[in-house]
C-alpha cells in the first residue's frame, strides 16, 4: 500500500474506503498463517488486528492480494489463494510484507534517505559559508550574497545527492535484502520450489505481454517494449 500511495493516490484513497467499509474478521486458517508470518520475522501478532477484505485484489494491484500495513493484516480470502497458486507462495507473499512491516515500509526509506540528503546538503551549505567567509574575498564584501551563494549550495547539493541514491539503487536493494530475509524463514522445501516456479511463470506471461496498439500507428520501438 506504500507504494500505491506514490503511484496513485486516488486509487489509494478508494482502497482505504473500500478497506474501511467492506473489511470482515479474518478465518481462522488465514489469520494462523498471518499469526506464523508475523512471529517469524520476529513481531508480536498480538499488536496486529486481522481482516479479511473481500474484492480487495481489484484496488491493491498486487499478484497476490494481501498486505501488512499500519497494524493490520488484510487479505483477500476469496481471491488469494487462486492467484498465489500454491500454499508456499502465499506464506512467502506474507512474510515478505511481515519482514517491510518490521523494517518500516516505504515510508521508513523515504524518510531516512530523505533526511540523508539533507544532512549532505546542510553541511555543503554550511562548508561553502565558512569557507568562503575566510578565503574567498568576495563572499566577505558581499554578506547578502554569501548566504544566498550557500543556499544554493546546499539545494544544489540535496539535489544531487537524492538523484545518486536513486542511480545506485539503494531501494533496490532494500528491496532484495527484504526478500532475503522473507527466504530465509520459509524453514520449507517445497515452498522455495513454489516461489521458483510461480516466479518462472510471472517472467513468462510478463514476456507474452504486447503493449496495446492504435490502428495505422507504427511499433513501439524496441528499447521501449523492453
Amino acid at each position: 500500500m506504500d507504494s500505491l500511495y506514490f503511484i496513485g493516490k486516488a486509487q489509494f484513497h478508494q482502497l482505504a474506503t473500500h478497506i474501511a467499509l467492506y473489511h470482515e474478521d479474518m478465518s481462522a486458517g488465514y489469520k494462523h498463517l498471518s499469526t506464523d508470518a508475523v512471529m517469524a520475522v520476529g513481531l508480536k501478532p498480538h499488536k496486529f488486528t486481522y481482516w479479511n477484505v473481500p474484492m480487495m485484489s481489484g484496488y491493491l494491484g498486487k499478484t497476490v492480494p494481501l498486505d501488512i500495513h499500519g497494524g493490520y493484516v488484510m487479505i483477500d480470502e476469496e481471491k488469494v489463494m487462486p492467484m498465489a497458486t500454491s500454499y508456499g507462495m502465499l506464506r512467502y507473499a506474507l512474510l515478505t510484507s511481515a519482514v517491510r512491516a518490521k523494517e518500516g515500509g516505504r515510508w521508513r526509506y523515504d524518510f531516512m534517505t530523505m533526511n540523508s540528503t539533507l544532512a549532505i546538503g546542510t553541511a555543503a551549505g554550511f562548508g561553502l559559508l565558512s569557507f568562503g567567509r575566510q578565503r574567498i574575498r568576495w563572499m566577505r564584501r558581499h554578506p547578502i550574497g554569501s548566504v544566498v551563494a550557500s543556499f544554493v549550495a546546499c539545494l544544489t547539493t540535496t539535489v544531487i545527492a537524492r538523484q545518486g541514491i536513486k542511480a545506485l539503487g539503494i531501494g533496490v536493494v532494500q528491496a532484495q535484502n527484504s526478500h532475503k530475509r522473507a527466504l530465509t524463514c520459509l524453514h520449507c522445501v517445497d515452498c522455495l520450489e513454489d516461489v521458483n516456479t510461480y516466479t518462472l511463470k510471472q517472467i513468462e506471461e510478463l514476456k507474452a505481454q504486447q503493449i496495446p496498439q492504435q490502428a495505422g500507428m507504427p511499433p513501439p520501438p524496441e528499447e521501449y517494449v523492453r
